[in-house]
C-alpha cells in the first residue's frame, strides 16, 4: 500500500527536493570531469546544468568556466 511508506517518510521528514540538490550537486562534480576530457561537450552541456543549480555558488562556477569556450549549436 502506497499510503504506509508516505507516513514513513513523513515521520522520518524526508525530504525529496533535498535528493534533487544532491543530485544537482553530483552532476557539477560529473561535468568537472567531462570538462577535462571534452570542454565542448561540458560547455554545450553548461546552460542545463547551471539551469538545475538554481542560484548556488556552482552555477557561477559554471557558467565562469565556459565563458572561454562557446557552446556549439
Amino acid at each position: 500500500m502506497i499510503i504506509t511508506p508516505a507516513l514513513r517518510c513523513q515521520a522520518a521528514r524526508y525530504r525529496p527536493e533535498a535528493d534533487a540538490i544532491r543530485t544537482a550537486r553530483n552532476a557539477h562534480a560529473c561535468w568537472h570531469l567531462l570538462g577535462r576530457e571534452d570542454p565542448q561537450a561540458a560547455a554545450d552541456l553548461a546552460g542545463r546544468l547551471a539551469d538545475m543549480l538554481g542560484e548556488d555558488h556552482r552555477r557561477r562556477d559554471v557558467l565562469a568556466r565556459t565563458e572561454a569556450v562557446p557552446a556549439s549549436g
